[in-house]
């Protein structure tokens, strides 16, 4: 009985202490995960986010600090040094995975420390920054015109306000017969083509796939202006203006097919002179038409979108 006892009262002491430790708290250390030393087993729970998911700023980075990646009170240490990536550095700088590192110190000794991983994503919308004075730019084009009269000596007419295709011509036409002039051209190649008419009077252009019929003018219609440049195509040279879309034909021609551009005025039996300027995203020109080199002013479009 003695002997038993003696192994019971052994049993008992070692379940107090293990080389003078606790061995409850010897326990604990072991129980721990990696990166958790004995500040946090005493009661001050301190320990890293393993795992972690951050937004890059405009700059493409991100600072690191304790709060960020650490949980538990750690009020009582002087001084936490946040590295990243193994360096001396608490920014991130780039997206993907990065790992991290926290160091605590109390008196300049390190005595608690921990480290985890962070993903960098880059979801933080850029920051444009439109600068002043720079609303439109020259740019050098060529020019090709296509030019005429209206007059009542040899113009044709047709009456383009009981066509169904023109009914959402503003102003409305009125009923009438009109002037008209016809020109039928080819492409040298496939391109976006821009046409501005200019002219002392309003009128109207519009584009057609092969041939123009005056008796049914909607048929291979493309499409057609709202506006007119008043004034002439000689006032294009050397600048062409800025002018509102609706000045503007634009079109992408293909090549190997007929054209018919129409001119008309907006008022019944209007005479004068036109012009319509020709311009193109390219190369493409229209065949066996004259060229002048001009200065095209550009809209600059500077929006966060």
């Amino acid at each position: 009985m003695k002997k038993l006892h003696w192994k019971a009262h052994l049993m008992g002491r070692l379940g107090e202490q293990v080389m003078g430790f606790p061995i409850r708290l010897i326990l604990l250390l072991l129980s721990l995960p990696a990166g958790i030393s004995l500040l946090s087993a005493q009661g001050t729970n301190v320990a890293c986010v393993g795992n972690l998911i951050i937004t890059l700023d405009e700059n493409c980075a991100f600072e690191v600090l304790p709060e960020t990646v650490l949980t538990g009170d750690y009020s009582m240490v002087d001084s936490i040094a946040i590295r990243i990536d193994d360096t001396d550095s608490s920014t991130i700088t780039g997206c993907g995975n990065h790992t991290y590192s926290a160091e605590l110190y109390t008196n300049d000794e390190l005595t608690f420390s921990c480290w985890g991983n962070i993903l960098a994503e880059d979801k933080t919308a850029p920051l444009m920054v439109c600068p002043e004075d720079t609303g439109e730019a020259v740019l050098l084009n060529d020019m090709q015109v296509l030019s005429g009269t209206l007059s009542s000596a040899d113009s044709p007419v047709f009456d383009p306000s009981i066509n169904s295709c023109f009914q959402d011509v503003d102003p409305n036409f009125e009923t009438g017969d009109y002037y008209y002039g016809v020109h039928t051209f080819n492409i040298t190649r496939t391109d976006v083509f821009t046409f501005i008419a200019a002219s002392s009077y309003n009128g109207m252009m519009a584009l057609y796939h092969g041939d123009f019929n005056p008796e049914e003018p909607c048929q291979n219609l493309i499409g057609y202006s709202n506006d007119t440049y008043i004034g002439s195509t000689e006032d294009f040279d050397p600048i062409v203006p800025l002018l509102e879309p609706s000045f503007r034909l634009n079109l992408s021609l293909n090549i190997n097919r007929t054209y018919t551009l129409v001119w008309t005025s907006r008022e019944p039996l209007t005479e004068g002179d036109y012009g319509v300027s020709v311009f193109t995203y390219g190369d493409g020109r229209v065949t066996n038409l004259s060229k002048t080199q001009v200065q095209l002013a550009a809209e600059l479009v500077c929006l966060d979108v």
